[in-house]
């Protein structure tokens, strides 16, 4: 199905640096509000906090403090005879595995990032489709709160992690009504270069605040696993910016979660958990190259820093520190450090 028409009336230039000015993108048509769909409470920031049994919380609780094995390393991932850039990839799970088993990361069981482009944008679409989507992906599902919102709204969803813990915590906290997930297993590890389902096994796939986290060198086979596996239509929130704890402190800050997990004996190496920092131009570009053209997507809208206080600190953060080889932001078309982007992705019919 062709993308909807595209908004012409505002354009937004979007920049790798602040000298370097990006194409112009225009944002998705805007849809019409929906009714709610799902009974919660917002939060200071805006975030919908749903109603999550106490006992699923203890029982996801109990899980990530009990000692669950790390995943092998990269040599050991070779034996098993996976190509080994899918290996680079698998190896990372070690890092996440002790920032949920041990970090605290993601521990808040009612909350999902996941939630505004399942409202704004997932259920919305489903209803101009004349056909009904009934399956969808959560590549990065966490604790799978966002698997649980598309339960309750209907669809067929299952998620993949690539922690041991945070599939151990979704699979315990979440009770599918029903069939409602595909296979035997609702949520399975795995990389997001290595998806483990078969081709064209949903509809849908969404994403969020995941991209950013795979290394460069794995994006191309991070694309062509997410249009491997998906029959129709990619939504992706993706962040343009490092880790709000490395604006603030710096990449050397001892407050950043990659610094937590060292002090902890962890086995991150990693300068940022945010290895790629791009903005929707260059996603854009990534999803149309790698996937040989049968695939194309568009920019929705960006989101920034919450409050010109943060806007401000963020604008200051390179004249603060020096961070290197990274990016600490992408500019959107006002100068302000861009947050966040949302792309929707729509495979193209012969």
């Amino acid at each position: 199905m062709p993308p909807p028409p595209v908004a012409a009336a505002t354009t937004f230039a979007f920049t790798r640096g602040p000298a370097a000015a990006g194409k112009q993108l225009a944002p998705a048509e805007p849809l019409p509000s929906p009714a709610p769909t799902a009974a919660g409470r917002r939060d200071s920031i805006g975030l919908l906090r749903l109603d999550v049994p106490a006992a699923a919380i203890r029982l996801a609780s109990a899980s990530a403090r009990g000692v669950l094995p790390v995943a092998r390393r990269l040599g050991d991932l070779r034996d098993f005879g996976k190509p080994p850039a899918v290996a680079a990839a698998l190896d990372r799970s070690a890092v996440y595995e002790h920032l949920y088993a041990k970090g605290g990361y993601h521990q808040s069981l009612g909350v999902t990032h996941a939630l505004p482009i399942i409202n704004e944008r997932i259920s919305r679409w489903v209803e101009t489709k004349t056909r009904p989507t009934k399956r969808i992906l959560d590549v990065g599902c966490s604790h799978g709160m966002g698997v649980q919102t598309l339960w309750n709204l209907g669809f067929r969803a299952s998620g993949t992690d690539l922690a041991t813990t945070a599939v151990d915590m979704a699979t315990k906290a979440r009770v599918p009504p029903g069939r409602n997930c595909d296979g035997d297993k609702c949520f399975k590890q795995g990389s997001a270069a290595q998806l483990p389902w078969a081709d064209g096994a949903f509809d849908a796939l969404m994403s969020t605040d995941v991209l950013e986290h795979v290394p460069k060198g794995l994006l191309e086979q991070t694309v062509r696993e997410f249009t491997r596996v998906t029959r129709e239509k990619l939504f992706l929130i993706i962040a343009t910016a490092l880790e709000w704890d490395l604006i603030v402190s710096g990449p050397t800050g001892s407050s950043s979660k990659i610094g937590f997990t060292q002090k902890l004996g962890g086995p991150a190496k990693l300068a940022t958990l945010h290895e790629t920092v791009e903005g929707p131009e260059w996603w854009i570009d990534l999803f149309q190259s790698a996937s040989g053209g049968a695939w194309s997507c568009r920019f929705v809208k960006e989101t920034n820093f919450v409050g010109r206080w943060k806007r401000g600190v963020a604008r200051e953060a390179p004249k603060k520190f020096d961070y290197g080889a990274l990016k600490p932001y992408v500019l959107d078309s006002h100068g302000q450090p861009m947050k966040a982007c949302w792309l929707e992705c729509t495979r193209r019919h012969a």
